[in-house]
């Protein structure tokens, strides 16, 4: 990518967490439903995720994972939006989050 266009990326992500602000009493309303939906994705990926390879058993053992074996990968073309309502209004809120 050119450096013009990583600048204006850069532009456009500011912008969106200017426009995406959420106040105290938002945040207090969508924490619970935010947690249940990441419980349900949680248990999801549990059910049908894959166990790590024999290569990242190892290397999760190596950085100090307490039990590598519980881990289970899903590998998805992008994250769920969630079908709550007032998530899915602030679903680039939740998509900016650092583990995207």
């Amino acid at each position: 990518m050119r450096r013009e266009g990583i600048q204006e990326a850069s532009r456009r992500h500011q912008s969106d967490i200017v426009n995406s602000t959420i106040t105290s009493e938002q945040f207090e309303m969508l924490l619970p439903l935010a947690c249940k939906w990441a419980t349900a994705q949680e248990q999801h990926i549990l059910a049908t995720g894959e166990a790590l390879s024999d290569t990242l058993l190892t290397d999760a053992r190596l950085v100090g994972v307490a039990v590598p074996e519980r881990i289970r990968l899903l590998y998805v073309p992008e994250i769920p939006i969630p079908d709550d309502p007032a998530l899915r209004l602030k679903r680039n809120f939740f998509r900016r989050s650092p583990a995207v």
